[in-house]
């Protein structure tokens, strides 16, 4: 690799596991530990990096296993945004009223969602091509077998309810203050579904947000950042109201989002990373 022999200072951040909730994290540490090039890559990102910026705490300790222990538990970038504008995390009252939803496509669980968004008339926000962006923007029609491939399970709607709801009540942003203006311009008061960064853009403009967790990625950024979130079984267990009730930011969240906030900007200081955090919060 280039960078091996190059005297150049990396910043990595981001880095974590990415497998199913349901498949075995020992395997999945075996069948990497096999490919040698993804040892070597990973190495050779440490000897470059001060340290290196893990999601959580359990692909912090499978780099320990094979020898890299630079590591610190960051989360997701993103999350700091509030920590950088106001030293806190602010947040509205939590209400269905004003709701919107996110949804990722192909999930198990994903139709009980769309239901909920479809009933209520709540807006959608699509985040990549198999959301359906084109049956919004081209006006593009959706084949039944696409839609049950999409949301398996989906009952009591047809392709045409489907489309119609995407038309009229389907949004999707390019830029970022395009997406905060529709937040703010619309009051949205409540967030759920199981995009994190749909879920995390609601957070930073100040909107609780509950996480559905389908991948073992979602499930270890939220509990290093101790976020709210129920899992796609819990989604059959409550009503929309109980899960909402359950979207709770209290005491040991914001304990915990100081403690980060301070630890993020520590950790740009010392990879030597240009930052307009203030430093009176450390």
């Amino acid at each position: 690799m280039p960078l091996e022999n190059k005297d150049v200072q990396l910043a990595v951040l981001g880095l974590g596991v990415q497998i199913e909730l349901n498949d075995n994290l020992d395997n999945f540490a075996r069948e990497v530990e096999k490919n040698t090039d993804t040892i070597r890559a990973l190495k050779i990102m440490s000897e470059h990096s001060q340290y290196i910026a893990v999601r959580g705490n359990i692909t912090g300790e499978y780099l320990d296993k094979i020898g890299i222990h630079n590591w610190k538990v960051i989360g997701c970038p993103s999350f700091y945004e509030p920590f950088r504008q106001y030293g806190e995390a602010r947040l509205k009252k939590a209400s269905l009223d004003r709701a919107v939803i996110n949804v990722t496509p192909g999930g198990d669980g994903e139709y009980k969602i769309l239901s909920y968004g479809i009933q209520n008339r709540k807006p959608i926000i699509l985040q990549a091509m198999n959301d359906m962006p084109l049956t919004l923007w081209e006006n593009r029609s959706i084949e039944d077998r696409h839609l049950q491939q999409k949301f398996p399970g989906l009952e009591g709607y047809t392709v045409n309810m489907v489309e119609n709801y995407i038309k009229e009540f389907g949004h999707m942003f390019y830029t970022r203050d395009k997406w905060t203006e529709f937040l703010n311009k619309e009051n949205i008061q409540f967030s759920i579904g199981s995009r994190f960064h749909g879920n995390m853009m609601a957070f930073f403009n100040g909107i609780p947000a509950m996480w559905i967790v389908h991948d073992f990625r979602t499930k270890e950024l939220v509990e290093a950042m101790e976020l709210p979130y129920i899992q796609y079984r819990d989604l059959s267990r409550y009503s929309m109201d109980e899960i909402m009730n359950k979207c709770e930011y209290g005491h040991k969240f914001k304990a915990n989002y100081i403690s980060m906030g301070r630890k993020y900007i520590d950790f740009l200081d010392q990879c030597q990373i240009n930052h307009n955090f203030k430093r009176e919060r450390m």
